[in-house]
């Protein structure tokens, strides 16, 4: 029996039989109940020091103060980022999404749906400070180092359980987790997540995450019930944070049978049914996605029509249309996206919000070795399970937490924040395996130290990007030049700054490639070009150049009609610069195909109409007027224009 055997039967012999014990240690009772009667030959049981019971003062110290370290160095490393601005899709998630503007949980639910919880922390953020953005960087800081300190809690109990008490790492387990936690607080890439308040759903879904995976060692070692009921609550909260989650199960299944002892495949089951239980939450929370309110949050719709019962059809395994990503171009690129992850953890150079990367159509060589790669080190960690398991789990749970991701169809194949989760098991799995390199403890700190400062540095350097939305988009056409949709974000900053001319030469840019990306794929555009040709027409018609306007709407207009999309936005603004041209039959036409598309849509018959009274057409004016009010009888703009026209009160 080795030391290890000897100080695990130690520790958990006043809350174990000597049965179970040796069933954990793979031991033969008889020698467990040897090694005990040698122990202690007055019959009494030695004092047990368990690691999941009631913790001394200076370890309750010690891990008060790693928080207080967490916190002051992640406040250090995102220092110059917490008075940044909103970015991106934090427009309509949080700047224009009227459910954060009150803590009413109906209306917050039917937004976020899966992501309720961030969205009722983005809504408490709101109570706490309006729109003000430092509010949200700095809760997502706190988030950020609570989820690190989850990390440290977890790796830190798991360098105590029994598979790995029969191979103890040379290093201790405190400087073991506390290298991973600080390596997954500073870590570069893991800035995305932090600045784009929006990624807040990442961070809290990890926190939980994780927290549900500590709370499931610490009732394994204990075999206390409030443990079991923390990590069955923190794995329902993870549902409800993000999508992701929804691995918490099978990641959970992985820990038992990685870290605790051979045992019956039913007795473990027995354990793993609730939590398996709750792989039913995601799919029965998306199936009311008829009610949400939030786009962003929707599966994709298959099918127009609807099924049993009037209920929406669509499709949980994509977010996007066929059009712009199909299941095979997204599959085959996810090997290259996932040795591109595996790369920027090692060396986080040229990150970027909105990577131009290659979609792959077809099995190449570059899929094929990246795909040979992932599955070695897939199998590495499988097959020295037993020899280094700490490192093992990490890996694999780094793999299990990018899976669904790199199966469910996304609008984009790349974003980095997808790496916040898998970064616990990265980080994890790389502090284990320097440990085994590194077997000296000084050595191993004074190295850890030196990597935790230079991650940091490069964090803090990366979050000046993320200063506002013009920094932010002028780093990603630097590094995207030839992607469309960089240059239409900088060309709406430069316009906001009234920098117009830097505005339409950015639009102008974004026009260029989508011409070119149609060209590559045969004449097709990628749906979002239509707003790069409309927004550039709206430009030139706020500068009064009304030919130059028309000729852009008349490009996203035939876009739009390639894509079978609703056209009546576009066919109101090319009415207007048609009207502003003298082209009277023209414009006229255009209001006429508006009213058309969307017969419901109050402010297109007020316009027309008043364009109508305006050439002295005034009958047909007067009722395109009217029936803006019969839409709308609220329309003040619809009920000025009619009492001009008729020289009088409507009331």
């Amino acid at each position: 029996m080795d030391p290890s055997h000897k100080k695990y039967i130690l520790e958990n012999l006043a809350r174990k039989s000597p049965a179970e014990i040796a069933r954990d240690l793979g031991l033969k009772e008889r020698a467990v109940k040897r090694f005990l009667e040698r122990e202690r030959p007055s019959g009494r049981k030695p004092a047990a020091s368990a690691p999941s019971g009631p913790a001394s003062a200076p370890d309750i110290g010690r891990t008060i103060g790693f928080l207080a370290l967490l916190l002051a160095s992640g406040f250090l490393v995102y220092s110059n980022t917490l008075s940044s601005s909103f970015h991106y899709d934090d427009q309509f998630m949080i700047l224009e999404n009227p459910a954060i503007r009150g803590l009413r949980l109906p209306e917050i639910w039917d937004a976020f749906n899966t992501r309720f919880l961030a969205g009722l922390s983005f809504a408490l953020n709101y109570a706490a400070g309006g729109l003000e953005p430092a509010v949200y960087h700095w809760t997502s800081v706190v988030l950020h180092a609570l989820a690190a300190f989850a990390v440290f809690l977890l790796v830190r109990l798991t360098l105590t359980t029994p598979r790995v008490l029969e191979r103890p790492l040379p290093a201790a387990a405190p400087p073991i987790a506390g290298f991973a936690a600080l390596l997954f607080l500073a870590h570069p890439v893991q800035t995305q997540a932090v600045d784009y308040v929006w990624q807040r759903a990442a961070v809290l879904a990890a926190l939980f995450y994780a927290l549900s995976l500590y709370f499931y060692a610490r009732w394994r070692l204990s075999g206390r019930r409030p443990d079991l009921v923390f990590s069955f609550s923190a794995a329902l909260a993870a549902m409800f944070t993000k999508e992701t989650a929804f691995t918490i199960p099978f990641a959970i299944a992985l820990y038992e049978f990685l870290f605790f002892g051979p045992e019956l495949l039913a007795r473990r089951l027995r354990r793993l049914a609730p939590f398996l239980l709750l792989l039913a939450v995601i799919p029965l929370t998306l199936t009311r996605v008829d009610k949400i309110s939030t786009n962003l949050m929707r599966p994709e719709t298959a099918a127009r029509g609807t099924q049993d019962g009037g209920a929406p059809a669509f499709d949980m395994t994509r977010w996007v249309t066929e059009e712009k990503m199909t299941r095979g171009e997204y599959w085959l690129t996810q090997p290259n996206v996932v040795r591109t992850y595996l790369r920027l953890f090692f060396f986080p150079v040229r990150q970027n919000l909105d990577y131009d990367y290659p979609v792959t159509g077809s099995p190449d060589a570059a899929t094929a070795l990246s795909l040979a790669l992932e599955i070695a080190l897939a199998g590495a960690a499988v097959f020295f399970r037993k020899r280094f398991p700490v490192v093992s789990f990490g890996i694999l749970w780094a793999f299990l937490a990018m899976s669904l991701e790199s199966v469910v169809v996304q609008n984009d194949v790349i974003y980095e924040h997808r790496l916040y989760l898998p970064m616990a098991g990265w980080s994890m799995a790389f502090a284990a395996g320097a440990a085994e390199l590194v077997r000296r403890r000084r050595p191993y700190l004074v190295a850890a130290g030196l990597l935790v400062c230079a991650l940091g540095a490069a964090a803090w350097h990366r979050n000046r990007v993320w200063k506002s939305e013009l920094t932010l988009w002028q780093d990603v056409v630097q590094k995207s030049p030839k992607k469309a949709r960089g240059y239409y974000n900088l060309g709406i900053e430069y316009e906001k700054l009234s920098r117009t001319d830097e505005a339409v030469a950015a639009l102008l840019k974004a026009c260029e490639y989508d011409r070119a990306y149609a060209e590559k794929k045969g004449g097709r555009y990628y749906p979002d070009a239509v707003e790069d040709f409309l927004r550039l027409g709206n430009i030139y018609a706020k500068q009064s150049d009304a030919a130059k306007a028309a000729g852009y709407y008349e490009q996203a207009l035939a876009i739009q009609l390639s894509l079978g999309r609703n056209p009546y936005r576009i066919y109101t603004n090319l009415a207007n610069a048609q009207g502003a041209m003298g082209q009277v039959e023209k414009a006229c036409e255009s209001y006429r195909r508006a009213m058309q598309a969307a017969p419901r849509e109050a402010r297109i018959f007020s316009n027309a109409g008043s364009y109508y009274v305006s050439i002295g057409r005034t009958a047909e004016g007067i009722g395109f007027l009217e029936e803006a009010l019969r839409i709308d009888p609220g329309f003040e703009e619809a009920k000025r224009s009619l009492d001009a026209a008729r020289g009088g009160s409507t009331r």
